[in-house]
């Protein structure tokens, strides 16, 4: 606790770690005068007063900012360029009251940036620069920027982490983002996917998440360009028609959410393919038939099963017996006649008192 640190008399200093501690008060323009400083954390500390130009004047050799969860000010002028390259920005849970710093046009080594639920009002439509061309980590959910994502071409984004959800962004989605490993665009207003998805062709993304848009229609149906998924959520409300048969591609998926849509037909029998599932949720759907036997038999791995609030009518399979992960079992307003299986009461892990919560891991 106490006061931001005197470092004038450490010359030499390169790494500075003060996160998570008591700090208050103002922090020194002489921090400015670090020329050696390569990578500062100065997070979680109740630190006021305003940061500006001054506080960066020296740092030529800095590589790597964190800072967040404070309310200091931030005063730059909008043709700074700063006079470091920058390989991580991490600015979370701050109040800058701005946009999108314009001074990261200048930066062109940068690979981390985390801007998240920073209040940043802003259009992404012109910002091209944002998108650094080589592999990254990207968030920045929870603001309100709104706009398009611009239909760049990026040839290396491979490996990279993307998270835009939680903001106002809308129009059609670009097939560039297809092409990492982890992707969320979850809580926006995105209205356009058939034609930017079936132009992707990447088995190295795994997490895809396009709930909570405006997304609607059919479904596309070139799932095998994605059979390295393991966690697909498009939970939306307004894909309508079949599920499509190349959703059978997806054997490497874990988590599968098609809730709150409107498609219709029976479970198709391709679902089969999908034997590593952990969480299945069709909930608030027009599917209809008879819950299918294979269904115990073929996803051995399963822990949430929810089918509630769709048309399924007939007899409880006994078969679903046989899923002994099973946690969750959500059949609610549905057609089910007949008993419950007695086997049900084998299923152990859905009356385990000691573990009342359920968390489901993704590797």
């Amino acid at each position: 606790m106490g006061s931001f640190p005197d470092l004038t008399t450490f010359s030499s200093l390169r790494v500075l770690f003060l996160s998570d501690n008591r700090l208050s008060g103002t922090i020194p323009e002489s921090l400015g005068k670090q020329s050696n400083l390569e990578r500062l954390y100065i997070g979680g500390n109740p630190f006021e007063g305003v940061i500006s130009e001054a506080h960066f004047s020296k740092l030529t050799k800095l590589k790597v900012f964190h800072i967040y969860n404070n309310s200091l000010v931030f005063n730059f002028s909008s043709n700074w360029v700063p006079p470091f390259q920058l390989e991580q920005l991490y600015f979370v849970s701050c109040q800058p009251g701005f946009g999108l710093p314009k001074w990261l046009q200048a930066q062109k080594s940068y690979y981390w940036l985390d801007l998240s639920n920073s209040t940043i009002l802003d259009t992404l439509s012109n910002s091209y620069w944002i998108f650094p061309n080589q592999k990254f980590y990207m968030n920045l959910s929870d603001n309100q920027i709104s706009g398009h994502i611009p239909n760049l071409s990026l040839e290396s984004s491979f490996g990279s982490i993307i998270d835009l959800s939680s903001n106002e962004l809308e129009g059609e989605i670009p097939s560039f983002v297809f092409r990492g490993v982890h992707l969320d665009l979850s809580k926006n207003m995105l209205s356009k996917l058939a034609f930017s998805l079936c132009a992707a062709n990447n088995n190295s993304l795994r997490f895809l998440d396009l709930s909570n848009n405006r997304l609607s229609g059919e479904l596309p149906n070139c799932w095998m360009h994605f059979e390295g998924l393991k966690i697909l959520k498009l939970e939306n409300k307004n894909f309508h028609g079949k599920i499509p048969s190349s959703v059978g591609s997806l054997i490497e998926i874990e988590t599968l959410d098609l809730g709150n849509n409107n498609f219709s037909g029976e479970l198709p029998s391709f679902l089969k393919n999908c034997s590593k599932l952990i969480f299945l949720d069709l909930r608030n759907n027009s599917l209809s038939g008879l819950i299918p036997m294979w269904l115990g038999r073929s996803h051995p791995n399963l822990v949430d099963l929810i089918l509630r609030s769709n048309h399924f009518y007939g007899r409880m399979p006994p078969h679903l017996c046989h899923l002994t992960h099973l946690q969750i079992l959500d059949l609610a307003s549905n057609k089910i006649t007949g008993s419950i299986p007695k086997c049900l009461n084998n299923l152990i892990s859905l009356m385990d008192k000691k573990n009342p919560s359920v968390a489901i891991s993704h590797s």
